[in-house]
């Protein structure tokens, strides 16, 4: 599982920066397991979409 932290987040969708790496995943609210907001650290597992990678099984850390 990666770690990283929530930098935007809308409500349905937003980032994930992946810890020491300062690549940025995307997050959507259908990958949540818990509630999160901007500036939460999270774990999460990363899939590749067809738009780039995504992050699921989001959880906070």
């Amino acid at each position: 599982m990666a770690r990283g932290i929530v930098t935007q987040w809308d409500g349905s969708r937003g980032t994930i920066e992946i810890q020491g790496s300062g690549q940025s995943v995307q997050l959507f609210e259908s990958s949540l397991v818990d509630r999160i907001r901007v500036g939460d650290r999270v774990i999460f597992n990363v899939s590749e979409g067809a738009a780039g990678p995504s992050a699921t099984n989001v959880r906070l850390a």
